[in-house]
């Protein structure tokens, strides 16, 4: 097999000889045509002919000759090629220019750095190329200068050729032309802009960079906060660097310091969206209506993600004179600026917005439904009520969830039957949901049917709301089945009971809950003696006695701690009772 290649290669060799005999033929279109035919050969032994044929009396010929040189990749033709950049002829310099990138020696770098001063714009536009094949570090700076030269199309391959070369200091320079829309032969000078920072950002090299410069930053950001330095960390946002802009803002955001407040305002105008984005969520943690005005002006903005932070942080904020910018600001395209818009509505619970909020509840999907029921939720105005109850039926769980929840926020009692029939819901969430609201609205009629759910009911949270719900209705035919439940294998589920008995206040309930303190689990026996002591019943006091030390920890609290409350406020109880029955002597 090895002879066969090597007796190949000889046969192909010879016919390249032969080959070269023809750039000698009297004919300039033959030896132009077998110029570029040796050239697409893609063997070297064609160079040492090529090179002779450098000299032909005919300008075509030498540019085929050129060219092939710039296929075959030869180092030997980099010398002759310099010699015709630097000649007087325009279309052999920028086509020698083209060929020496393609072969990619070294050598040719300072001419091709000289040839980017050439008063012919394709000869500096092909150096600038042949420098970014090349990819040497000190093409850098001169194709730094290149992207301030007077034809686009230089500035355009010198931006293609600095993403080449992933050098970092590129990326400022490259930064200052994302915002430049001039476009060469179809190509956008802003898009390659950006292609090639991202490029650039992409290498190892700058991965390592800016994980360096990161961690150097975060250590000094650190530093500040954990100083207070509030100051320094102000005067940060000034920085002629994005990162430390972006850090300084967070930093000032977490500290909450209300000096902050201003240069944040004047970092909602920084020319990087980010930045700008991060100021308004730092002024939504600090929650100083000072920035109020300047985060609806932000409302305006033209990044999607600066217009969605504000009304976040407006939503904190909540004041209700944001009212009218923020029923305007519903009309945003952006879903997510939308749905914090309402968020923040809801926060403000300011009645203007019903009308507003109710008109684009019917032209909604069912994401933002559940976001609008919500917030009219909150609101709490009645004239909700109609428009929510068309939607407690609808197809998507979630729609279900929040308009049930939004209802017994409102307190509606024509909601009452409705809610019941979501007590059968296939979706626990919309149970659980329609039990908190029947709870929240405590009308009694819904006892029956939350004790007849209570039996069926088999998820743990969906049990733990019906139990809280029949505790906030307070009908008193829920306590027997209540102290049923006391003895339930479930914890969720004896834990709720407890906690309803105690929010019935019936005195029935005193002794199975006193024998519910010697449960197995803490948060049971924690509700129960909290129930005691809520029912206010003196015979309990004599056993609570017996627990006052009792260092179980249940959410940060002894059980204890927990049974010395219950005691005095059974006492506090007794001696009003004392007290009102000496007022009617």
């Amino acid at each position: 097999m090895e002879i066969k290649d090597d007796i190949a290669r000889i046969q192909a060799k010879l016919g390249v000889y032969e080959l070269a005999k023809k750039l000698e033929d009297k004919d300039a279109n033959v030896r132009k045509n077998t110029a570029r035919t040796l050239g697409t050969m893609g063997d070297t032994s064609a160079v040492g002919p090529l090179m002779r044929a450098l000299n032909d009396n005919n300008v075509f010929v030498r540019r085929a000759v050129i060219e092939s040189l710039g296929k075959l990749k030869d180092s030997r033709a980099v010398v002759p090629l310099i010699e015709l950049l630097q000649g007087d002829k325009i279309g052999l310099r920028w086509r020698a220019a083209e060929a020496l990138g393609r072969i990619g020696d070294p050598t040719a770098i300072d001419p091709l750095i000289e040839a980017l001063k050439d008063d012919d714009e394709n000869v500096r536009a092909l150096a600038v190329e042949a420098l970014g094949r090349i990819g040497d570090e000190d093409s850098v700076d001169p194709l730094l200068k290149a992207l301030k030269d007077s034809v686009d199309a230089v500035r355009l391959n010198a931006i293609k050729a600095l993403g080449s070369l992933g050098d970092i200091k590129a990326i400022k320079p490259l930064e200052g032309l994302r915002n430049e829309h001039t476009e060469v032969d179809g190509t956008v000078i802003s898009v390659k802009a950006s292609e090639a920072i991202l490029k650039i950002k992409s290498t190892d090299a700058y991965k390592e960079y800016h994980a360096d410069k990161q961690r150097e930053l975060m250590d000094i950001i650190n530093g500040l906060k954990a100083g207070k330095n509030i100051q320094a960390l102000i005067d940060m946002l000034k920085s002629n660097d994005v990162e430390t802009r972006k850090e300084s803002a967070k930093a000032l955001g977490s500290l909450g310091d209300s000096n902050a407040v201003v240069p944040l305002i004047n970092s909602l105008k920084d020319e990087d969206e980010s930045v700008r984005s991060i100021a308004a969520g730092a002024l939504g943690r600090i929650g100083n209506k000072l920035a109020v005005r300047p985060l609806t002006e932000a409302l305006d903005d033209d990044a999607e993600v600066v217009r969605r932070i504000a009304a976040k942080a407006l939503s904190k904020i909540g004041d209700k004179l944001l009212v009218t910018s923020l029923i305007k600001a519903l009309d945003d395209t952006d879903e997510k600026v939308r749905k914090h818009i309402v968020e923040a509505l809801g926060n403000i619970g300011d009645r203007r917005a019903v009308e507003p909020l109710l008109k684009m509840l019917e032209d909604s999907d069912s994401i933002m439904q559940t976001h609008i029921a919500d917030a009219l939720g909150e609101i709490g105005d009645r004239r909700a009520v109609d428009f929510l109850l068309e939607l407690i039926d609808d197809k998507e769980e979630w729609v279900r969830c929040n308009v049930s929840r939004a209802l017994g926020n409102i307190g509606a009692a024509k909601a009452v039957e409705p809610l019941l029939e979501r007590l059968g819901d296939e979706s626990w969430y919309v149970r659980e949901a329609a039990s908190e609201a029947l709870g929240a609205i405590g009308n009694s009629k819904a006892t029956s049917a939350l004790l007849q759910a209570f039996e069926r009911e088999d998820q743990e949270s969906v049990l733990g709301n019906i139990a809280w719900a029949l505790g906030k209705i307070g009908d008193k035919s829920a306590v027997e089945p209540l102290i049923k439940a006391l003895e339930n294998k479930n914890e969720v589920i004896r834990m709720s009971a407890a906690k309803a008995l105690g929010n019935i206040g019936d005195s029935t309930a005193i002794w199975p809950l006193i024998s519910t303190l010697k449960d197995d689990e803490i948060s049971v026996r924690v509700n129960a003696v909290i129930a005691l002591g809520e029912i206010g019943e003196p015979a309990a006091i004599s056993t609570l006695e017996k627990y006052r030390f009792e260092d179980k920890i249940y959410y940060g609290v002894t059980l204890g701690e927990k049974a010395t409350e219950a005691i005095n406020r059974i006492r506090s109880k007794m001696a009003y009772e004392e007290f009102l029955a000496n007022e009617n002597k």
